[in-house]
């Protein structure tokens, strides 16, 4: 067996580092994953108002654990609004615009 034109048969430990290198790089992968994890879930939405147009549309910035969301959407007008949204978006009652004065 040749590598780089070195025959790893005159250097065992070579081999041996190869070997011992390949298992840890195997076990450091499947062992950093987490044994609880799960499958993520993406879930979308549009602010109620938010235009369709290029530039316009809903922009989340921040998720708590509690699945708060905030963010700002720019509606048909280009106005840009802030938003607060609660439980994940999951219905209209749960969305809050929020507008700077004036």
């Amino acid at each position: 067996m040749k590598t780089d034109g070195v025959a790893l048969a005159k250097f065992p430990t070579l081999a041996w580092r190869k070997e011992a290198l390949t298992l840890c790089l195997a076990l450091t992968l499947g062992l950093g994953l987490p044994a609880t994890a799960h499958a993520q879930n993406i879930t979308t939405f549009e602010a109620p108002g938010a235009g369709t147009l290029s530039g316009q549309g809903t922009e989340a910035i921040l998720i708590n654990p509690a699945g708060s969301i905030v963010g700002f959407y720019a509606d048909s007008s280009n106005v840009v609004h802030g938003f607060l949204c609660v439980l994940g978006c999951a219905s209209p009652r749960n969305f809050t615009t929020l507008n700077a004065p004036d």
